[in-house]
C-alpha cells in the first residue's frame, strides 16, 4: 500500500513537464566542453592507481542516464574505457530522455514494477527524494562514507544525498539558475548591469518597450513557477516553506508588481515553460530573465557579446536555485556489488573530471569544480564558482513531502499572480497546503 501512495505521488509529477534545468532538450554542448577541457577529463584517469589490477573482472553494470544521448557520447566513451581501466567491469549504457516530462514516467513504471534492468539511475534530487522514500533507491553508505562526503558540497550532501539517515545518491552534477541579460539592449541604453533589487527594477523599466520587456519569466504553473517563486522568496530574505512572514509576502507582491504594477513583466509568461522562455529571450523579447546553466550551451559563443551572464543581484540577499543531477544504486539490481564500485568511481576526482564532457558540462566534487585547470576553458564552471563563491546558489527544501507542495502550491500562487485572488487568499491558502503536507 505505502509504494502505491507513492506511486501516485510521484506520478503526480507528469505535470511537471520541465521543472529542472535539464527540462532544456540541449541543442548544443556546452563551451565547457572545448576540446581543451575534453583533453583535461581524458587525462585525469591517467592518475589513478594505474599500477593496481583490475579489482573485478567480467561484470557489466548498466547506466541509465540522460549523459548517454549516443553510445558515442564523449562522457559515456571516457566513463567506460576508466571504469574499466579501473575495475575491470564493463559499463552498459542506456540513453534517458532528456526531457523531464518525458523521462518521469518511464524511469518511475520501471522503478514501481520492480525491474532490476538498469543499476545505476541518474536522478535529480526531488526525484530521488520520492523515490528513496518509496523504497526504489538502495542506500550507499558504503560508497559516500563521511569522508567522501566531505569533498562535497555540505549544502548538497544534507539536502540532496542524505534521506532518513543513509546515503542515497553520489552527486554528479553542479546545476542552477543563472543571471542571463541582453548586453547589447544594456550598452544601447547606456545601462550597467544591475546589481541591486533597485537597479534591477530600474533597468527593467528602462528596457521595457518596443514589444520588449525588461523582465521574462517561466511562471507556468506545471512545474515551472515553483523555481522562480522560490527564488523571490528567497531573494527578500523568506523561507519558502513559510508563507506567514512579512519576507515570504514582499517576494510574492514582487512577482505581482512587476506584471500588474511596473509593467515589466507580461502576463503571457505565466504561460511560459523553460523552452519558450528561453526562446524568447534569444529572439530579443526579454531583456533580462533567471534561466538554468543549459541555457548557457545553447548561447555557446554568443555569450560575452550578445547576451552575458552577470553575477546575482541583491535585494536582502542574492540568492537563486542551485540544483543537480546525481545517480543511484537501483534496489532491484542484482549488482549491487559492481554498481557500487562504479558508482565510488564517480565520486572521485577522476570520475568526476569526466562530467565536463557531459551536454551539462559539469562536476560536482568541490575541488574538481575549483580546479583551475578544469576551468581553464570552460567560462560556465567559472561562473558556477563565482555564483558558489558569493553565496548564491542555494538548494531547494527537499522535505519528503516536497512533490505534493510544489503541485498544490503552484495553482495557487498562478491564481494570485493572474490577480484572481489577493495576497492574503494567496497566503492562507497555500500555508495549509504545506502544513498539511508536512503533518502527513
Amino acid at each position: 500500500m505505502k509504494i502505491r501512495i507513492i506511486l501516485l505521488l510521484v506520478l503526480s509529477m507528469l505535470l511537471i513537464l520541465a521543472l529542472f534545468g535539464c527540462a532544456e532538450t540541449p541543442a548544443t554542448t556546452p563551451s565547457g566542453t572545448s576540446e581543451q577541457n575534453q583533453e583535461t577529463a581524458s587525462n585525469a584517469t591517467d592518475d589513478t592507481e594505474e599500477t593496481q589490477p583490475p579489482v573485478t573482472s567480467g561484470e557489466t553494470v548498466t547506466i541509465y542516464s540522460r549523459f548517454i544521448v549516443t553510445q558515442d557520447d564523449p562522457w559515456f566513451v571516457a566513463l567506460k574505457d576508466a571504469v574499466y581501466e579501473e575495475t575491470g567491469i564493463t559499463l552498459d549504457g542506456v540513453a534517458a530522455p532528456t526531457s523531464f516530462g518525458d523521462f518521469v514516467p518511464v524511469v518511475t513504471a520501471m522503478l514501481a514494477s520492480g525491474s532490476g534492468e538498469m543499476d545505476i539511475i541518474h536522478l535529480d534530487e526531488l526525484l530521488s527524494i520520492s523515490f528513496a522514500s518509496a523504497g526504489f533507491l538502495e542506500p550507499i553508505n558504503d560508497v559516500m562514507t563521511p569522508e567522501v562526503q566531505a569533498a562535497f558540497n555540505p549544502a548538497v550532501i544534507e539536502t540532496n544525498v542524505m534521506f532518513d539517515g543513509n546515503a542515497y545518491l553520489v552527486p554528479v552534477n553542479t546545476n542552477g539558475m543563472l543571471f542571463y541579460v541582453n548586453r547589447r539592449m544594456f550598452e544601447e541604453a547606456g545601462l550597467d548591469f544591475p546589481t541591486t533589487g533597485d537597479e534591477f527594477l530600474e533597468a527593467a523599466i528602462a528596457l521595457t518597450g518596443d514589444g520588449v520587456y525588461g523582465y521574462g519569466g517561466a511562471w507556468l504553473a506545471n512545474g515551472f513557477l515553483y523555481n522562480d517563486y522560490l527564488r523571490w522568496i528567497r531573494k527578500f530574505g523568506g523561507h519558502p516553506l513559510d508563507f506567514t512572514t512579512p519576507e515570504a509576502r514582499a517576494g510574492l507582491q514582487a512577482m505581482y508588481d512587476f506584471i500588474h504594477v511596473h509593467g515589466v513583466t507580461p502576463l503571457t509568461t505565466l504561460a511560459n515553460d523553460y523552452n519558450v522562455l528561453n526562446q524568447k529571450f534569444i529572439d530579443g523579447h526579454y531583456a533580462m530573465i533567471f534561466a538554468w546553466t543549459g541555457l548557457f550551451g545553447i548561447l555557446g559563443d554568443d555569450i560575452g557579446g550578445e547576451y552575458d551572464v552577470a553575477p546575482m543581484p541583491t535585494w536582502e540577499t542574492n540568492w537563486t536555485v542551485g540544483a543537480g543531477w546525481h545517480m543511484a544504486l537501483n534496489r532491484f539490481s542484482t549488482n549491487h556489488d559492481a554498481a557500487k564500485q562504479v558508482l565510488s568511481f564517480m565520486a572521485t576526482d577522476a570520475g568526476q573530471r569526466l562530467n565536463v564532457l557531459s551536454f551539462d558540462g559539469t562536476p560536482a566534487r568541490v575541488e574538481t569544480l575549483n580546479n583551475p585547470e578544469v576551468i581553464d576553458g570552460n567560462p560556465l564552471l567559472r561562473i558556477l564558482g563565482e555564483y558558489s563563491a558569493a553565496g548564491s546558489l542555494v538548494p531547494r527544501p527537499t522535505p519528503v513531502q516536497v512533490n505534493e507542495i510544489m503541485n498544490g502550491v503552484e495553482p495557487i500562487v498562478h491564481m494570485f499572480l493572474m490577480g484572481d485572488i489577493t495576497l492574503d487568499e494567496c497566503v492562507e491558502r497555500v500555508q495549509n497546503v504545506i502544513d498539511t503536507a508536512l503533518a502527513s
